[in-house]
Order: structure tokens, then sequence, then C-alpha cells
């Protein structure tokens, strides 16, 4: 049974929402209140959605939400931790509109402008040049970012931390390593 301000938060989401996504955004709503009742991240996760539709872009979990050749709308740039976090429709948490399940909370720091995306969607979005994979040879440089706690990691570290941030131990998408191929010389 979802407590009463759950169902509060949850009417907010559907006055937010495209009645045609509500039924996705209130189950996910009602799922984060019973597993982990964070009223500050809840109401992250609405803005995320709100900002998501306004974009014209699904609030959903399933991967990207958009077709990779498209620019997408909602192009920003956020403070995170105290580091610039380029994205579309980024929450507190380097979450975007491509990848934001509550384990999506990690940003890294692209080779080839030097600039910290939410992922490389993002970066494909905005940037005028192609990701550039990071070598073997760097994997001693700083170039992922913990939304959760703000530790910058190694690309060492981030390999293998098994999906847990070593300072903060924030969960990571262990999904992820589906993508290193993307950054990095794996």
């Amino acid at each position: 049974m979802v407590p009463a301000q759950g169902y509060r938060l949850c009417r907010l989401v559907v006055r937010c929402v495209n009645p045609l996504q509500v039924v996705g955004v209130y189950a996910h709503v009602e799922h984060m209140i019973g597993s982990a009742p964070r009223v500050p991240e809840i109401l992250d996760r609405m803005d995320l959605a709100h900002r998501s539709l306004e974009a014209g872009q699904p609030a959903g979990e399933d991967g990207p939400s958009h077709g990779l050749g498209s620019m997408p709308e909602g192009l920003m740039q956020r403070d995170i931790h105290g580091i610039q976090v380029h994205g579309v429709t980024l929450d507190g948490h380097t979450r975007c509109a491509h990848w934001h399940s509550q384990l999506d909370i990690v940003a890294i720091k692209m080779r080839c402008c030097q600039t910290y995306y939410a992922c490389s969607a993002c970066h494909q979005a905005e940037a005028d040049h192609p990701v550039e994979v990071w070598p073997r040879s760097e994997f001693d440089a700083k170039a992922l970012l913990c939304g959760a706690c703000g530790e910058e990691l190694t690309i060492a570290q981030y390999l293998q931390c098994g999906a847990v941030c070593p300072t903060c131990q924030a969960s990571f998408n262990p999904g992820c390593q589906h993508h290193h191929h993307l950054y990095f010389d794996t």
C-alpha cells in the first residue's frame, strides 16, 4: 500500500505529464515510494519526467528514449557537485533523457573535448564532433563523476568498481558495461 504522501505525489505527477504517459510515471513513482521513500529524490524524478515531456521525450526507463539521429530539445548544462555536466534534460544526479533509472548516476568526461556528459547520446546531441575513445594508456585519468557523491573516478577505478561507487557505495547501472566500448579501449 502506498502511503498517503505517495498518493499526493502521484497526483502531482499526473498533472505534469501527458495523459497518454500517466500510467508509466505513476507506476514508477509508486514503486520508488514503496522501495525508497526519499521525498527529494521523488521530486527530482517528477521534475525530470516533466522536463522530458516538455522537450518531447518519453518518460520511460527502457534505455534511450529517442532516435540518436535527432537533435532533441532540452540541451543543458548543470552544476553537479561543483562540476559542469552537459546533457539532455539532466537531473541533479547526472540522469538524462536517454538514461534515467535510479542507477544511472555516472557522467563521463569525453576524451575528445574534456567535457562531462551524461551519456554518448547527449554528447552526440550537443557536440559537433564524434566521441573519442579513451586509450588504455590513459585509464589513470579522472573521467567519471559519481552523481551521488561527486567523486571523480579514474577510468581504471570505474572499470574495477563492480558498479558501486568506491567512495559512497552508491550503486551504478551494471548494464553500462555493455556500452564501455563507446568510451574506453576495452
